[in-house]
C-alpha cells in the first residue's frame, strides 16, 4: 500500500503537535517544580534566620544576666537590700556601650539591645514604667530573714539587611541577700 502525500503530511503534523504538547507539558512541569523549590528554599531560609536571631538573643541575654549579677554584687551596699530602701528614681540600669561588640562581631548582621530595670522604682517613674511594661515589685522579706529585690531584663537581637527578623527574651531576676550577706540570683521566668 502506497502512502499518499496527504496522509504523510497528516502523520508529520500529528507527530509535530504531539512533540510540541509534550514539550509544553515538560516545560510547565519544570516551571512548577522550580517555583515549589524556591518556595521551600525561602521558607527554610526564613526559619534559619529566625533561629539565628533567637540564638543570638539567648546568648546575649545570658551574657546580660551575668553582667547584672556582677553589677548588683559589686553595688550592693547595706542599704540596697533593706526592706525600707528608697525606691529608685531612675531604675533603668545601663550596660556599657561596647557590651555587645563581641556579639556584633559574631552576628555581624544583627543589632543588640538590652533594657535592665530595678522593679523597685519611685512613683515619679510610673508613666515610663507603664510604657515599658514594668511591674512594681518592692523588696520582700522572706521567712528566713533574707531580702529579695527584683529586676527585669529584656534583651533583643534584630537582624539587619532588610530581613526584619527579631527575637527578644524577657527575664525577671530575683536577687536575694541572706542574713550572712551572701547574694544569690534566680531567674523567675524566661520568656522568648
Amino acid at each position: 500500500m502506497k502512502v499518499t502525500p496527504d496522509r504523510s503530511r497528516k502523520k508529520e503534523g500529528f507527530v509535530l503537535i504531539t512533540v510540541l504538547l509534550l514539550a509544553a507539558s515538560l516545560f510547565f512541569a519544570a516551571a512548577f517544580s522550580l517555583r515549589e523549590a524556591m518556595n521551600i528554599f525561602n521558607e527554610k531560609t526564613s526559619a534559619a534566620r529566625r533561629l539565628r536571631a533567637e540564638n543570638a538573643a539567648v546568648q546575649a541575654s545570658a551574657a546580660s544576666a551575668v553582667w547584672l549579677k556582677h553589677k548588683i554584687g559589686s553595688d550592693a551596699g547595706s542599704g540596697y537590700f533593706s526592706p525600707d530602701a528608697a525606691p529608685e528614681t531612675s531604675p533603668l540600669i545601663e550596660l556599657p556601650t561596647t557590651f555587645f561588640s563581641e556579639f556584633e562581631s559574631i552576628y555581624h548582621d544583627h543589632e543588640f539591645s538590652c533594657i535592665t530595670a530595678d522593679l523597685h522604682y519611685a512613683p515619679s517613674f510610673g508613666s515610663e514604667a507603664a510604657r515599658l511594661g514594668l511591674p512594681l515589685m518592692p523588696p520582700r522579706i522572706r521567712e528566713d530573714g533574707s531580702i529579695t529585690r527584683y529586676f527585669m531584663q529584656k534583651t533583643s537581637a534584630v537582624s539587619g539587611a532588610g530581613y526584619d527578623t527579631a527575637a527578644s527574651i524577657i527575664k525577671i531576676i530575683s536577687c536575694t541577700r541572706n542574713m550572712s550577706g551572701e547574694i544569690s540570683f534566680r531567674v523567675e521566668n524566661d520568656v522568648l
